[in-house]
Formats: C-alpha cells, structure tokens, sequence
C-alpha cells in the first residue's frame, strides 16, 4: 500500500466490493511462487467473488506465474466452502513455468529472459525459443491433436554434423542422459559442401537426427554448443507433424517436460 501511495497508483480499499465484470481484463498477481495455505481475508472473499465472475463469463483473468490460491505445485483447489477456483484464460510464468501450470488450459507464455541459456542448459531448465530480444514466448500457441496424440509442434527432429564418431557419440549420450533427447540416430557418412570464409569446402561427416520436443529446443542447442568442436556447429530443427503414437508416446515419457 505505501509502495501504492508513493507512486500515486489508484487503489480498493480492503473491505470494497468490485465489479469484476466492469473490467476488461483483471490481472491477477496477488501471490506468487511463494504462497503456502489457503488465502486469508481480504483475499479469500475477493478470489472467491473473482472466480464466480468468472464462471458466470463476466470476468477474463490472466494470472502472473501461479494463479492465486493454487497450490504451487498440485494447481487449482476449492476452498473449503467448495466454491471453485480461479481459471486463468492466460498465464504468465517467469522464467520458467512451475509444477502448477501443467493444469493449466489457457494460453501460456513465459515471461522474463532472467536466466541465461548457459545457465539453462547446465541445469536442464528447458527454455523457451524467444524471438528476438523479445521478452514474452508462447508456449505451444493453440495445439491441435493429431491421430498420434501430439499437439502440433510438440516435437521436433533436430539435425546436427559432426567430425566424427567419437564427438557424434559423445553428443548423442549426454543429450539422451540429460532428457534433452529420448533418441539420437547417427548417420555415419555424409559429405557436406558448404562455404566458409570464401572458400567451398567438401568434408565427409557424421549426422545426428534427435527426437525431442521444441520447447527443449534452446537448452538442446545450448549443450550441443558447449560440447561441440565446431565454431559453428549446424543445430537445426524440423517438425514431427505425425507417426506412430507409441512412439510419440515414447519422445514424451523420455523427455523433460516443458
């Protein structure tokens, strides 16, 4: 409230009662990563008439890192009193989503460039593919199940050369051991003509096809970075837009989840 005062912001009063559908949009950052325990008045009976507005389709809320009066990592509970909570169209989680979003049904985009892809990929924090110097991704934007059961851009092959097979297989393992990969398939020859610093060159190498999601794409591209001999290695990726849903399957139990 004195942070409020200072920066003459407009606030309620903690015993007013507003209208939730006189608003366009009600941004709920009221707690965060970390909240334990069911809300305490003034919030509790503010959450509850938000969640009602809701429900009644007079209020559209996006919620800031985790819903207000979810757990954060079980998600979305009923207070004692059974009424339901909140359902955000959108939510926003910074840096990295927490346990909590995988009950999530709304858009979902993640907030806050805060930790950097090194960082990221030392400690398997799968981030988003942010464009640009864009500060907001969306994660997996609208996702239309196909016959395999995957949402479409879920996963990706992604394509890698090496100089031979040791560097190949030393690639292939530590992304399968860390979950960045359920599989890697490697090529064992294939001649590659390209230019470089304005010459043509002809090499023969190795190729890795690896199966993942996208959203592991950047911390998959972060590793193969750090362990990968060429100043330039090829790190790229295609979509998997259908198959065998076994094998889909498969990717997703092998692989972190987003």
């Amino acid at each position: 409230v004195t942070q409020l005062e200072h920066l003459n912001v407009a606030f309620l009063p903690p015993d007013s009662s507003p209208d939730f559908g006189s608003f366009d949009v009600v941004v709920d950052a009221a707690f965060g990563f970390g909240f334990r325990g069911p809300p305490r008045e003034p919030f509790k009976s503010l959450l509850s008439a938000l969640a009602e507005a809701q429900d009644a389709g007079r209020a559209r809320v996006l919620s800031v890192d985790v819903p207000s009066g979810w757990d954060v990592a079980e998600g979305p509970n009923s207070d004692a009193a059974g009424k339901p909570p909140l359902k955000p169209e959108a939510l926003i989680s910074l840096t990295a989503p927490k346990l909590c979003a995988a009950h999530h049904r709304g858009r979902h985009f993640v907030g806050g460039r805060f930790l950097p892809p090194s960082l990221g990929a030392k400690y398997g924090v799968a981030m988003p593919a942010y464009a640009g110097a864009a500060q907001l991704a969306e994660l997996n934007p609208d996702p239309k199940p196909s016959a395999s059961g995957a949402a479409e851009g879920e996963f990706v092959a992604v394509y890698v050369t090496a100089p031979d097979a040791k560097v190949a297989e030393g690639i292939a393992g530590a992304l399968v051991e860390q979950q960045l990969a359920a599989c890697v398939n490697i090529t064992p020859k294939v001649t590659s003509v390209y230019s470089w610093e304005g010459k043509i060159e002809k090499d023969d190498e190795l190729l890795l096809m690896i199966k993942t999601r996208r959203s592991l794409v950047p911390a998959l591209t972060a590793a193969v970075t750090t362990l990968h001999p060429y100043d330039v290695p090829e790190v790229i990726a295609t979509p998997l837009v259908d198959g065998g849903k076994p094998y889909f399957d498969f990717l997703r139990e092998n692989t972190k989840a987003p």
